[in-house]
């Protein structure tokens, strides 16, 4: 049996593949609600890697950060939808793939 994680794009297009590779985190950061910023991670070059963010103590009028990658440099944005949807606290991880 395999394990491991498939993501697809709304298209059903395989766009991230982890099965049977090793993953480790390497990065980690708490953001408050109102930060965007970036970070270069030179342990990103040249290997697949997944990120995403957790909101905090965040009840449903709460988003998490949008996060991306672009090369080894991972940026987070905060997210927000005509005041009914705030931002909350999150914290941003990265997971390289092996």
């Amino acid at each position: 049996m395999e394990y491991g994680l498939r993501c697809r794009d709304n298209t059903g297009k395989i766009v991230l593949d982890t099965i049977n590779n090793i993953t480790r985190n390497v990065y980690m950061s708490a953001q408050t609600a109102s930060s965007n910023n970036s970070g270069a991670l030179d342990q990103l070059n040249g290997i697949k890697s997944g990120e995403f963010c957790v909101p905090i103590n965040a009840d449903f009028t709460k988003s998490a950060h949008t996060v991306s990658r672009s090369g080894d440099t991972i940026s987070w944005t905060t997210w927000s939808y005509s005041g009914f949807i705030t931002p909350a606290t999150c914290i941003i991880f990265s997971f390289g793939y092996t």
